[in-house]
């Protein structure tokens, strides 16, 4: 089988005429475009203050979840005890977890994290005979 082989002659090659006007018509574009273009990112600045506040808000669900743990260590119940101090501290820290949830909510709708850690509060709320306080968390 016999081959061929083409030589090109690159000494006598010249780019087209054609790919000059357009190299130059997008440079122009790109100039003009760079010139007149203005960005405004308010929606990206939205976003990073909503994710600020996400986990801001979360890290304060998971402080208010382990403050009611350390009450369900110690052994205090609402039907068992008449401290009046550690009724309020577990009302308070059941109302900041209840902001918290309601935001964290209203930023990521449906997020399994967020329904998680309302379930360990209500729980601990359980465990603490606190069921009034549970209704607001739901």
């Amino acid at each position: 089988m016999a081959t061929t082989s083409r030589r090109v002659n690159t000494a006598s090659w010249q780019p087209s005429k054609l790919g000059k006007t357009s190299s130059k018509a997008a440079e122009q574009l790109a100039s003009e475009l760079a010139s007149k273009l203005t960005l405004s990112n308010d929606k990206g600045k939205m976003k990073a203050l909503e994710i600020e506040d996400s986990s801001s808000s979360m890290r304060s669900v998971n402080e208010a979840s382990q403050a009611l743990s350390a009450v369900v260590q110690s052994g205090w119940k609402k039907s068992s005890s008449d401290s009046r101090t550690t009724l309020s501290t577990v009302a308070s820290i059941t109302a900041k977890a209840t902001k918290h949830l309601d935001t964290l909510r209203r930023l990521r709708p449906g997020d399994l994290d967020v329904e998680r850690a309302a379930a360990s509060i209500l729980g601990k709320l359980v465990a603490l005979e606190m069921v009034r306080s549970v209704r607001p968390c739901l």
